[in-house]
């Protein structure tokens, strides 16, 4: 259909974050105050999540996952953006596993639930998101090695998780009850991503005042 189509054609907004992590290696670049450092702390990065929003450190326990929210992000871009960049990391890391991240995608559009789930599953495949494999993750497969990757991955028990959350407007107070599912996961984010969804919003945006990113970030805890 009309989103698997758009899925496939702007499949490259998903290097948009990845390279937005990967380019804080590059001394050539320079990043406001602050900024560089705060990513370096991510497990993106291969970070510890820098104590995490709940103030015991977010990946101090194995069963806590440091969480992130993508914003207007159907059908997981930001999720595939964050999964090489983590990927990335671990393979050049001594770290024996992958950390555990959980991206939770939030939209306008609900219909994108589907989608969410498939590129999931299909950027589980493509990296070997297995925790069985965690401790081998620094062999790579051949080039001419054929692979069979499994036709779902256990997304409770694989290190990078995705899963679709529900409907979000960002025109709206964040207590509106179109954004019960972001309000919802405001106090355990550590990372809120947005791309596009801005953009395109912006008149809608001015209009409110901006009242969802003023609530969000009045409400979000500090260090997110």
């Amino acid at each position: 259909g009309a989103r698997s189509g758009y899925a496939m054609e702007f499949f490259c907004r998903a290097r948009n974050l990845a390279d937005l992590y990967v380019d804080v290696l590059n001394g050539g670049y320079e990043f406001p105050e602050g900024w560089k450092e705060a990513l370096l702390e991510t497990p993106m990065l291969g970070g510890d999540g820098g104590g995490g929003s709940t103030g015991e450190g977010a990946m101090g326990k194995e069963e806590e996952p440091y969480s992130m929210v993508s914003l207007g992000g159907g059908p997981g871009f930001d999720y595939v953006g964050a999964a090489l960049a983590t990927s990335f990391s671990s393979y050049t890391s001594t770290t024996p596993t992958t950390p555990t991240i959980k991206a939770t995608i939030l939209d306008y559009e609900e219909g994108w639930g589907d989608l969410v789930t498939a590129m999931a599953n299909s950027t589980s495949q493509i990296l070997h998101n297995n925790n069985n494999n965690n401790n081998n993750h620094h062999r790579h497969p051949h080039r001419n090695q054929q692979t069979t990757p499994t036709a779902r991955h256990d997304e409770n028990n694989a290190p990078l998780q995705c899963t679709w959350g529900g409907k979000c407007d960002i025109t709206k107070s964040i207590r509106d009850p179109s954004n019960a599912a972001c309000l919802a996961l405001v106090d355990t984010t550590q990372l809120w991503t947005c791309q596009y969804c801005v953009a395109e919003n912006a008149n809608s945006l001015r209009e409110s005042e901006f009242v969802f990113w003023r609530e969000l970030f009045e409400r979000a805890p500090g260090g997110c």
